[in-house]
């Protein structure tokens, strides 16, 4: 075993790498006829979010080694996946995450039973569904109320910090002790890192960074609607047709913003896009805002019902004036995007009590 996970990143036969999952699989085998591969594929069959949470494996196996109080670097997963921690551990692990899954879905819009694709870091899987579980079996019911308020402040605070873009494994490890403390003892034992964030401009974030997927978990939790169709849109059981739209489209700022320059500037940002059906989706592809702010207000007819349809989605009346607008500029463009961000920075406050100012980088995935 020590000599296999020494070179557990040397090519296999097939000439690609061995992932730590693969040579725990013949670990496994190796000690005890353990098909972990056949497990674990059983396990994500009757789950409803196990799949989307974990694409290699590895997740249950951080989950197994914190369970048994090891360590969760993945490069020494196979040293630590013993037979005996395996079987001790895999069934809490299974019953943790997919219990975690579960709140994140249902209290912050993950859609973790439907799509992977909100996911800002998985890294926060483990030390998150093994501080659920502990909260669930040992704290009354109105200290869950608060400690799982918790719980959400540190998965919304995880992407605006870059929290687990390097030494993710000792952050892991030390996030379950500092919120274990928060949740027991008070305000005074916040994280540090929490404590004292300030959340980052996200003018420039992209749509598929970490940030760009927590904005499409705050939006999918409101249960959005289509703009001008009576249909839901989002990352929800049973929805087919979403899209991400750019309500200023690449085209028309391209040719159509006085003072926009390709070279310089950039209309592919997360505070440019919102869920749409495929057909509103292929309607507008590359209309002036203008047009599309008509045809939402012919479509929704009262002022009440398509404010309350764009709330949802983050568009609040100082940005439907901008887009609708004649002869359109660039300065209005990142009018539009500061509107939408201030929106959103309301909603981190108002639900989160974070503070906006935060000067650090934003580092893109």
């Amino acid at each position: 075993m020590e000599a296999v996970t020494r070179v557990f990143a040397t090519l296999n036969t097939t000439g690609q790498r061995l992932t730590p999952f693969e040579i725990v699989v013949a670990l496994l085998w190796g000690a005890d006829e353990i098909d972990l591969r056949s497990d674990v594929e059983e396990y994500f069959a009757i789950s409803d979010y196990l799949a989307q949470m974990d694409s290699t494996g590895e997740i249950v196996l951080q989950t197994i080694a914190l369970l048994a109080g090891e360590s969760l670097k993945k490069s020494l997963l196979p040293r630590v996946i013993t037979a005996d921690r395996y079987h001790a551990h895999i069934g809490t692990a299974v019953e943790a995450l997919e219990n975690l899954g579960e709140f994140l879905t249902e209290r912050l819009g993950v859609g973790l039973d439907a799509t992977s694709e909100l996911i800002p870091y998985d890294s926060i899987f483990p030390p998150m569904s093994v501080l659920l579980m502990r909260i669930q079996s040992q704290l009354s019911g109105s200290e869950q109320v608060e400690a799982r308020r918790k719980l959400e402040k540190w998965f919304v605070c995880a992407p605006l910090d870059n929290r687990y873009q390097e030494g993710v494994h000792n952050k892991q490890q030390n996030d379950v002790r500092e919120v274990w403390d928060w949740v027991l003892k008070g305000e005074d034992y916040t994280p540090e890192w929490i404590d004292t964030l300030r959340v980052p401009s996200i003018r420039s974030v992209s749509v598929s960074g970490a940030i760009g997927r927590l904005l499409k978990c705050i939006v999918n939790a409101q249960a959005p609607r289509d703009p001008i169709e009576d249909n839901p849109v989002g990352w929800r059981p049973g929805i087919t047709s979403t899209e991400v739209h750019h309500l200023f489209p690449k085209r028309f700022c391209s040719q159509h913003l006085a003072g926009w320059d390709n070279d310089r500037d950039n209309s592919n940002v997360a505070l440019n896009t919102v869920p749409v059906t495929r057909a509103t989706n292929r309607q507008w592809a590359k209309d002036d805002p203008q047009n599309q702010v008509n045809q939402i207000k012919q479509s929704l007819k009262k002022p009440t019902v398509w404010e309350e349809r764009l709330k949802k989605l983050f568009i609040s009346p100082d940005a439907l004036a901008i887009m609708g607008k004649p002869d359109k500029t660039r300065e209005d463009f990142l009018a539009f995007i500061e509107a939408r961000e201030q929106d959103f920075f309301r909603f981190l406050t108002d639900n989160y009590d974070l503070e906006a100012g935060g000067t650090g980088e934003v580092l893109e995935d």
